[in-house]
Order: C-alpha cells, then sequence, then structure tokens
C-alpha cells in the first residue's frame, strides 16, 4: 500500500510536469503566433486568448500520449537509476504488479485522452473556426469605420469610405490615394467591395468611378473613368474567413461515422489512436527505462521522445494510406498499433523472461 501510494504520487507529479511543460512550449509558439496576427489587424485583440485555450483543448490530443511516455520513462528510469527496482523485485513484486500499482493513475489519463481526442479536441476546433469567422467580420467592421482615413502600409495607402456595410466587405462613397512608384494616384468610386483571391492577396474592387494619375505642381494629369477597378491592397491582411464545410478534424463523431469513406475512417481511427497509443507505451515504457547508476538522466527521455516519433510518423503514414484508398480501412492505422504492441511484449520477456506472469499475491 505504502509503495503504490508514493509511486502514484511519483507518477502523477511526473507526468503533469511533463506534460505542463511541453504544453508552456507548445503554446508559447501559439501564443507568439496569434499575437502576431493581432499585431498585423488580422485578428482582434480580444480572440487572442480564446484561440488559446481552444488551441490548449486540441493539442491535448498530441501532448497528453508523449508526455504521459517520457513521465513514466522518467519515474521507471530513476527506480532503476537509483536500484529501487532490485529491492522492489526482492520483495516478490513482479514487473507485471509494477504496472498494477501505476493503474489508476494511467487509466485516468487513457481516458482523458479518450474523451479529448474524441470529443472536445474536434468540439474545440469547431469553435474555433467560428471565432475566426467572427473575428475576420469584426476585423473589417473595426478597421474601416464611416467617414473615417484609414492609412495602410501597402505603398502609401490611404482609404477612406463614407458608408460602410455591417460586416465591413462593402463600401460606398470610396477614395483611395497610392503613391505608386513616386506618382500619386487617386481613385474614387461610388461603390466597392473587398475580395480576397486564391492565393491570399486583398483586392478592392471598386465601380463606377475615376482613377487620376499626376504630380501636384505640374499641369499634366491622367484621368480615367472606369466602371470597374481592382486595388491590389497587399498590405492588408484579414482574417481567412472559413466557408463551406468543416474540415473532417472538426467534424462531431456521429457526423463522422453517419456515410464513412476511406477519409472519414481515416480521421476516425486517427482519433482512436492516442488512448491506444498510451496504453502501449505503458508496456513500453518498463523495459525501456531500464538503466544502470551511472547512465545519463536524459539518455531515457530523449529515447521516449525517438519512439513516439516514429509511432506517430507511421500512423500519420498509414492515415494517408488509408484516406488515399491504398490501404483497406480494416488493416488502417491498426497494423501500426499492432507493431508497436508486438515489439512491447518482445521488450518485456527479453527483459524478464517468464517473471512477468508471476504475480505473488503477498507482494501486493
Amino acid at each position: 500500500m505504502v509503495l503504490r501510494r508514493s509511486l502514484t504520487r511519483e507518477l502523477w507529479l511526473t507526468v503533469a510536469a511533463t506534460i505542463l511543460a511541453l504544453f508552456l512550449i507548445v503554446l508559447s509558439s501559439r501564443f507568439t503566433h496569434y499575437l502576431a496576427e493581432a499585431a498585423a489587424g488580422r485578428l482582434p485583440g480580444d480572440v487572442v486568448f480564446v484561440l488559446m485555450g481552444l488551441s490548449t483543448l486540441a493539442y491535448g490530443t498530441v501532448l497528453l500520449p508523449v508526455g504521459g511516455f517520457i513521465g513514466m520513462m522518467i519515474v521507471f528510469a530513476r527506480l532503476w537509476r537509483d536500484n529501487e527496482m532490485i529491492a522492489i523485485a526482492t520483495s516478490g513484486l513482479s514487473p507485471l504488479g509494477i504496472l498494477r500499482l501505476v493503474a489508476r493513475p494511467v487509466a485516468v489519463l487513457v481516458i482523458l485522452t479518450a474523451l479529448l481526442t474524441l470529443f472536445l479536441a474536434p468540439w474545440a476546433l469547431r469553435t474555433a473556426v467560428g471565432v475566426r469567422r467572427e473575428a475576420a467580420t469584426q476585423v473589417r467592421r473595426t478597421l474601416f469605420r464611416e467617414g473615417r482615413f484609414h492609412e495602410l502600409t501597402y505603398e502609401h495607402t490611404t482609404l477612406y469610405a463614407r458608408r460602410v456595410s455591417p460586416g465591413g466587405h462593402r463600401l460606398r462613397a470610396i477614395f483611395v490615394a497610392q503613391d505608386v512608384n513616386g506618382r500619386p494616384v487617386i481613385v474614387t468610386a461610388r461603390q466597392g467591395r473587398f475580395r480576397r483571391t486564391p492565393s491570399g492577396v486583398q483586392e478592392l474592387v471598386l465601380k463606377n468611378g475615376y482613377r487620376t494619375v499626376g504630380v501636384p505642381g505640374r499641369a499634366v494629369y491622367e484621368r480615367l473613368r472606369f466602371t470597374r477597378y481592382v486595388a491590389d491592397l497587399h498590405g492588408l491582411h484579414f482574417a481567412a474567413t472559413p466557408q463551406g464545410s468543416l474540415p473532417r478534424d472538426a467534424l462531431p463523431l456521429k457526423a463522422l461515422l453517419k456515410q464513412p469513406g476511406p477519409a472519414d475512417w481515416a480521421q476516425f481511427e486517427w482519433r482512436l489512436s492516442p488512448p491506444v497509443m498510451l496504453l502501449i507505451f505503458v508496456f513500453l515504457a518498463l523495459p525501456l527505462a531500464q538503466t544502470s547508476v551511472r547512465s545519463s538522466r536524459f539518455t531515457r527521455p530523449f529515447l521516449a521522445v525517438l519512439v513516439y516519433l516514429l509511432y506517430a510518423n507511421l500512423l500519420g503514414a498509414a492515415k494517408v494510406w488509408v484516406r488515399n484508398g491504398q490501404l483497406s480501412p480494416f488493416i488502417g492505422l491498426w497494423w501500426v498499433h499492432l507493431l508497436f504492441a508486438s515489439a512491447a511484449v518482445l521488450f518485456f520477456l527479453g527483459l524478464y523472461g517468464r517473471h512477468p506472469l508471476r504475480l505473488k499475491r503477498g507482494a501486493r
């Protein structure tokens, strides 16, 4: 009982610290990205922390398995390095008995990972799509206000509109001043609208207006009347407004399995993979964590990262093959799990022989 409490407490603290460290590394990068978007005017500042919270749920499907694996490797490696594993073995507790001691925290972590990957992460992605859609509208609405001049970074562009639609897409009574190659260009139009090209360039499509080019102080001007004029606004960035259907990784589980095709099966098996990975990592961690007193503290965590990267890359390749119809969904991603589960069994038997199967009641 004392050993169970001590080992469970150490495992919880180590796994929690590892997952927290991974979250801080990933979210700090995302936070910098969101701040850059907000500074460039692509996102309102008040949605940055909302997207950060949603990213936390989305990244949990990746960070919980790898964090749990690294945490278990650290704990088991410390037991080997401090010769506590030998003391535990002499007391009559088998390796499988050690795994039974940590079964409760591992079960909680597996259930939490399953909830994240099956339900919470897709919900977070769907919510993030809605937040970005609303943010795009809000940026347009706040960036261009009626009756105000707005200076853009591209070629010293100044934009004015007497009327702006509620969504910020359409403008009326428009004035645009640009400095193109040292020559002032003045464009006026009755109405216009913003349009985003497939390459990501923002365009302002103007209708029924005039384009005047000339240098102040000189009596030479070019005046052109147009019915339709397109002005490129490369320095203007809007948050991309998601349109159409949701991506598959954001679909709820019921919608994903309603009429599943190869891509739907690939996504479904991909969502099931994190909790399955975590279960297999439990059996891999104990034999892989075996180390000597003189070994480095960082060897086993580094090995855990390499094993996870190999596992995740094989799963990613299998997902692509299933999605493209090159692999049957019945085989799908399961062959990767079977491969690593077989490796875990071989490592276990190779290290302990038949001893993992002998559980002594008196040592519980």
